[in-house]
């Protein structure tokens, strides 16, 4: 009976700490809508003009810059409601419920790493929605993101659970939804597969044929739309040519070279990150935890990432960071489980403090979309 009712108990602090976290996020959201209305910022310009466009276009999905998948599921909302409500109503709505479910996946995933009354089950979904500047503002900004970071999440998440087949149906929703996520999924696979090599099946070729065929289809339907095999990769290819002289991590260091202080800020922010990565890529094949693989990929992904992207570019690797929030998780849980990481004081405090500076964060960058990026 006391055991019975403990669990109560545990469930019910559980529900509470993660309904507390779910009221925050959707306070935060509305906060920084109130702070994008103050700056007089339109939200309906550049990409989010561009994926309303291209749902718009739906029965030629073959934009050279973006991959359909989040277009065609507007287009799809469109029809399904007669087109009844304004663009960033239903934009808005696919980002949020994205946001919600990348945090319940990242959750169900952190009781992978730890048991369910973990502090690190709170800490990995709070930290995916209030990730260092680029948390929250693309839900209200309503890019690509989340839904992409939903649907990968989802299929790491099966992966590691062993659910191939279904992680692989998730995984190519997530092709065609954004181009930056490419490499995260490669990685991945290849880490389920070293994890699961004793296993080998030759059903195993299976997997990546669904995890590429919508793209495939996409690709030679745009080729002939295009008369160019090479139209999905044209945008980044001329990109390339832009950039007459590349280097590893130019983009972070022309940063630095620009001199102004919101190149400066993008400059120290990227390399911050950078460094969590080569951080967390190291301790995680040092120490090789359980799961380890899958936090290496990530890690992995993030730094090629940040050594590929441009200048202008380079904000897209703190985006894409937030996917490091699975390794970062992985670390934290592996020290409290090896008991490095006690309860104390300092350390609650020290988090306290953290997570201060993560909220606060949200609508730093929120002003500098609103009043800096654009100009």
């Amino acid at each position: 009976m006391e055991t019975g009712h403990s669990h109560l108990l545990h469930t019910a602090a559980r529900n509470h700490r993660l309904g507390m976290l779910g009221l925050g996020t959707l306070l935060a959201l509305i906060a920084i809508g109130l702070e994008f209305s103050a700056l007089r910022f339109d939200l309906f310009r550049s990409d989010v003009a561009a994926y309303w466009q291209d749902s718009l276009n739906w029965r030629a999905p073959y934009h050279t810059f973006h991959v359909p998948g989040y277009a065609l599921l507007i287009a799809a909302l469109r029809g399904i409601t007669s087109n009844t409500f304004p663009p960033l109503l239903y934009m808005i709505f696919v980002t949020s419920v994205s946001l919600l479910l990348s945090m319940y996946v990242i959750y169900r995933t952190s009781r992978l790493f730890v048991g369910p009354d973990h502090p690190v089950t709170i800490i990995m979904p709070f930290l995916l929605a209030f990730w260092p500047l680029a948390g929250l503002y693309a839900v209200i900004y309503p890019i690509a993101d989340y839904l992409v970071i939903a649907l990968f999440l989802l299929g790491i998440f099966l992966f590691m659970r062993n659910q191939p087949l279904l992680g692989s149906l998730a995984w190519a929703g997530a092709v065609i939804t954004h181009k930056a996520i490419w490499p995260f999924i490669a990685f991945s696979f290849l880490a389920w597969g070293f994890w699961q090599r004793r296993q080998f099946s030759w059903k195993w070729l299976l997997y990546p044929l669904i995890i590429l065929s919508p793209l495939v289809v996409i690709w030679i339907g745009g080729a002939s739309y295009h008369h160019d095999w090479k139209w999905i990769l044209s945008s980044n290819l001329n990109e390339i040519k832009d950039n007459k002289l590349w280097y590893p991590f130019h983009g972070i260091l022309e940063s630095f070279a620009v001199g102004d202080a919101a190149s400066l800020l993008k400059g120290t922010v990227t390399t911050g990150y950078g460094l969590l990565a080569a951080f967390l890529l190291w301790y995680l094949f040092t120490r090789k935890p359980k799961y380890y693989l899958f936090g290496c990929a990530v890690a992995i992904s993030a730094l090629i990432m940040a050594m590929s992207l441009n200048e202008g570019l380079t904000w897209g690797f703190v985006r894409f960071g937030r996917l490091l929030v699975l390794p970062l998780g992985l670390v934290i849980a592996h020290r409290y489980t090896q008991q490095t990481l006690q309860p104390r004081k300092w350390l609650k405090a020290a988090g306290v403090a953290t997570a201060v500076l993560c909220v606060i964060s949200q609508f730093v960058y929120t002003y500098y979309i609103g009043k800096i990026y654009f100009q």
